[in-house]
């Protein structure tokens, strides 16, 4: 049986809450950029989250922020 994408509502050693979405390959494909006091607050972050991109409303732009031999990683905005 194919693995489904998850996401995942995590609570940190702080005690503050984020989230993760994970794609069907495991691998955390979006995140919360900032942590929230509770999870509530977590998930409301995701919900304007996947709200800005079910409508479109987001601005994307490249950035390298790390080069390897194995990998370029890039941050998304």
């Amino acid at each position: 049986m194919a693995r489904k994408s998850k996401l995942e509502f995590i609570q940190n050693k702080k005690k503050e809450w984020l989230w993760h979405f994970v794609s069907s390959n495991g691998k955390i494909i979006a995140w919360a950029g900032e942590t929230y006091k509770t999870k509530a607050g977590a998930v409301k972050g995701w919900r304007s989250f996947a709200e800005s991109l079910l409508k479109g409303n987001f601005t994307t732009k490249l950035e390298t922020t790390i080069k390897t031999k194995a990998f370029k990683k890039v941050t998304l905005y």
